[in-house]
């Protein structure tokens, strides 16, 4: 269970009231990775926003190789850095995957809910926007 305090540090959401944080906090869960687990990639479909909970440079951005070339690293993620962002805005298309380096703990944010809930609420819209 993700609680309204487990994300109120979290950039993505700075600035929202306790009330909006808790309706946030409902719409996640945690999940937990070790290392080498690929968490996202150009061709998996979600509709999840992620967020690294812990563990700094514990998952690292990889931009795909080409013509059998190795993944270019792009950035490694620092705690409470949000990631896999896509399903908030078109064309909702991932260009990059996401590896745990070493064990992480990741929330994860349904996308589409987050969404219904930026519309539904324009203070909630404008602060993550």
């Amino acid at each position: 269970m993700v609680r309204a305090e487990d994300i109120e540090d979290i950039g993505l959401f700075d600035g929202l009231k306790e009330d909006e944080l808790e309706t946030i906090a409902a719409l996640a869960s945690r999940q937990k990775y070790q290392p080498d687990d690929i968490i996202i990639t150009p061709e998996n479909y979600t509709t999840y926003v992620y967020i690294l909970e812990d563990s700094n440079d514990a998952v690292r951005m990889e931009v795909p190789g080409k013509d059998g070339e190795p993944n270019l690293v792009v950035h490694t993620l620092s705690k409470g850095e949000t990631f896999a962002w896509t399903p908030l805005c078109r064309p909702y298309v991932r260009s990059t995957i996401a590896r745990a380096i070493k064990p992480a703990t990741v929330i994860i944010v349904n996308g589409m809910g987050l969404n219904k809930l930026m519309e539904e609420n324009e203070h909630i819209g404008h602060i993550i926007m």
